[in-house]
């Protein structure tokens, strides 16, 4: 019986050693599917023992990441592994740079590979393009607009439009009866017009008439130099088209383009800065344009549209050449009479009657609109300097008047210089006497008054008014 049990133990061991022995040498087949993908390196069948792993393959498929659909690191039977490929996916951020959103999306979440969606932007009339490309993101990216103007005179029928627009004709009807027809343009959307001295010197009447036949009397005459021969004048009128300011200095040779609102026409002209002149810090250049009565005042443009100068100045001993002043000469008026046409044209007939004539360092004259002291104080003039000559009494165009000194007066006059926008500069200390010196600078204009002793015992006072240089 012993003997039975011991074999029967032994028979169950060596089947158990059996069993094992089988299982340890079972293997299986594990095959891995790239599904679309490309192999690098590995290999896509494999035989792998029970209980042991597979070892993945390398492989790749553009613009996506390999995953697999199984875990195959411990086998227990012929498997098949097939890769997953899931998107990669970058941040695309769009940069408006200055300009406003329309529609779409500045941030965007693009599969690798695929294109971004440009969103719709605005920014006045720029036009937009972008810094890089974006129809293939191959990872995170800013794309950043660029605003470029664009150049109008491709089109001279749509750019003559579109500068007509903004352009009005001037119809003056001044105190001696007569009648002028000049030229003007918007500068601002609420119906501000900017034109030359010369289109209102001495209107008692102004007629504006806009580019679709609209008549609109002028209701305000904002401010005025004479100096600078600007005038910037004020209609009735919503929304009005305006020019924009060029915001870059032309160069020599640029071409440029002066609107006739009466022909309805683009003259084309040259810019010559080589044969600039100077008014103080204003700056008047040479242009080929043909200027007349009815283009005084009118824009000069760029090749953009955008206004550069107004024509203010022809040569009497030519009709094709003139000179345009260069538009930031519009920041020198205050903007601070707005005067009706009724009183611009009493002052005009107060102040022209008594004024001196100012000088420049070339001994040319222009009419300055600065009273004469016998006219504010009643005092009468003595003489009046002209070279060497001496002239007895009040002599317009000459470079020196002499008064009998009287403080009070002087006081007097000063002070009505100060009611006209001049300021004190300096006082200079003098053999003799003293030199007193008040400029108007926005217009171009200094007033100097000398007080000298004289040997019979009345002291004089001199003035000189000029452009100051």
């Amino acid at each position: 019986m012993r003997k039975t049990i011991r074999n029967y133990g032994l028979a169950v061991l060596l089947c158990c050693l059996c069993v094992l022995l089988t299982a340890c040498g079972r293997k299986y087949t594990v095959t891995f599917d790239l599904n679309g993908g490309t192999l690098l390196s590995g290999e896509l069948g494999q035989t792998v023992e029970e209980g042991q792993s597979a070892a993945a393959p390398q492989a790749e498929l553009d613009n996506y990441r390999l995953s697999w659909d199984r875990n195959f690191s411990a086998i227990t039977g012929d498997t098949v592994v097939t890769a997953k490929w899931i998107p990669i996916r970058y941040k695309v951020s769009f940069d408006l740079n200055g300009g406003e959103l329309i529609s779409g999306k500045t941030e965007q979440v693009v599969a690798a590979g695929s294109a971004a969606e440009a969103p719709e932007a605005v920014n006045g009339d720029l036009q937009l393009s972008w810094d890089k490309d974006f129809s293939k993101i191959t990872g995170d990216t800013v794309v950043t607009a660029r605003w470029e103007k664009l150049k109008m005179d491709k089109n001279m029928e749509e750019m003559t439009q579109y500068v007509q627009e903004r352009t009005v004709s001037l119809h003056v009807r001044t105190v001696d009866g007569s009648e002028t027809v000049e030229a003007g343009f918007f500068i601002d959307e609420d119906g501000t017009i900017a034109t030359t001295w010369n289109a209102i010197e001495g209107a008692s009447e102004i007629t504006a008439i806009v580019d679709n036949g609209g008549k609109f009397s002028v209701s305000q005459i904002v401010d005025f130099s004479q100096a600078l021969n600007l005038a910037i004048l004020k209609i009735d009128i919503r929304s009005s088209k305006c020019l924009k300011l060029s915001d870059e200095a032309m160069q020599d040779d640029d071409a440029i383009y002066m609107a006739d609102p009466e022909q309805r026409m683009l003259l084309p002209a040259l810019f010559s800065d080589s044969e600039a002149a100077e008014n103080g810090d204003i700056v008047y250049v040479l242009t080929d344009a043909i200027v007349s009565n009815e283009s005084s005042g009118a824009p000069f443009v760029n090749a953009y549209g955008e206004l550069v100068g107004i024509n203010v100045i022809g040569f009497t001993d030519s009709d094709s050449y003139g000179l345009a002043l260069q538009i930031g000469a519009l920041e020198k008026l205050n903007r601070g009479r707005n005067w009706t046409v009724q009183e611009f044209s009493s002052w005009y007939a107060d102040e022209a009657a008594r004024s001196y004539s100012a000088s420049d360092d070339k001994n040319k004259y222009t009419q300055s609109m600065v009273n004469t002291y016998q006219a504010v104080t009643n005092r009468a003039c003595e003489f009046s300097l002209k070279g060497d000559e001496r002239l007895e009494g009040y002599v317009d165009c000459c470079e020196t008047y002499a008064y009998v000194y009287d403080k009070a007066e002087l006081d007097q006059y000063t002070t009505y210089l100060e009611s006209r926008g001049f300021t004190y500069y300096r006082s200079t200390a003098i053999d003799g006497g003293v030199k007193i010196a008040y400029t108007k600078d926005n217009e171009g204009l200094i007033v100097l008054m000398q007080v000298v002793a004289i040997q019979n015992g009345a002291d004089l006072l001199g003035i000189v008014v000029g452009r100051i240089s």
